[in-house]
């Protein structure tokens, strides 16, 4: 089997790599390039963090309501509507809202007060989509795409790929990934799933055809406090959540990573049709989550030694 063409590089604060088969060196390198040009300007545009982002500098400093969007930053947010409402809120991008006030807190007690303050200035009922238009309906809602814009960069990686003709590859941006074709010997990528107990030790595989992979964890960035760890997913009580990782596979990472955040937050998450979940629990035991309804199997997992 030939050698891959392989690109790594730094976006997001994340490590992300393009793998491409069946391509020489000249368009790999071609393709690499307007992959990193495209996620580089992504990250520019709706930097949470950087007060000079478009994000922050147009909404979350809005000097009005209503917001008129490009045509772009209007179909994400349609799709992010969607599913939010299709969670019932579980899926929130209004978490921005609480980021100011969290840094300070040294206890997970004044953190919950924080939310607990905050929370009628969230949710679904804070902003609407028109059109283009947007609408936020308070002066202290703020939105963080943070959960949003890495996946669709990778998303958006795997469709510069394929439309400049490469034909099999693998897109992972820290885990986040899109496997699209088989490789050359026929066999499908398979992606490894962290132990949430020992994130350095895989747990399991699920292999992957021209599907997107999101797997989402409370140990994933988890801030440490007099109390226990805050996690980064904005959970009722994350320490006693039921699912400590949950993984899901759909047609695009940014539908898997909008589910399987949700997934964390609330179990009984309904996932969308063609779409499918491994999810972790407290006891490290795997179950296999299905549309329409939730149904436990342990079918196509593939558990690493």
């Amino acid at each position: 089997m030939s050698e891959p063409f392989r690109h790594s590089f730094a976006a997001m604060t994340t490590h992300c790599e393009l793998l491409f088969y069946g391509v020489d060196a000249a368009l790999g390198a071609k393709v690499s390039q307007a992959v990193v040009e495209r996620v580089d300007a992504l990250a520019l545009r709706y930097n949470f963090h950087a007060p000079d982002s478009w994000l922050n500098q147009t909404i979350n400093r809005r000097a009005q309501q209503d917001i008129v969007l490009d045509a772009q930053c209007a179909a994400i947010l349609a799709t992010v509507r969607h599913h939010a409402e299709r969670t019932g809120g579980v899926f929130d991008i209004t978490v921005g809202t609480y980021a100011q006030a969290l840094k300070p807190v040294g206890t997970l007690g004044q953190a919950d007060a924080v939310r607990k303050r905050l929370q009628p200035y969230t949710g679904l009922a804070a902003w609407s989509l028109d059109g283009t238009r947007l609408r936020l309906h308070n002066p202290h809602v703020r939105l963080d795409l943070g959960g949003v814009i890495k996946e669709y960069a990778v998303d958006e990686a795997a469709r510069i790929a394929r439309d400049a003709g490469v034909q099999s590859g693998l897109v992972n941006f820290g885990g986040d990934l899109v496997a699209f074709g088989r490789k050359p010997d026929g066999q499908r990528f398979v992606a490894a799933i962290p132990n949430p107990a020992q994130p350095t030790q895989l747990l399991f595989g699920l292999d992957l055809e021209n599907q997107a992979l999101t797997t989402s964890a409370h140990y994933a960035r988890g801030r440490k406090l007099k109390g226990g760890t805050l996690s980064h997913v904005v959970a009722p009580d994350p320490e006693r959540a039921e699912w400590v990782s949950a993984s899901v596979v759909s047609a695009s990472a940014l539908l898997s990573g909008m589910y399987s955040t949700a997934l964390l937050i609330d179990k009984n998450t309904v996932l969308p049709a063609h779409t499918h979940a491994v999810v972790v629990d407290r006891a490290g035991r795997i179950h296999q989550l299905s549309a329409p309804q939730l149904e436990t199997s342990s079918e196509n997992v593939l558990e690493c030694p």
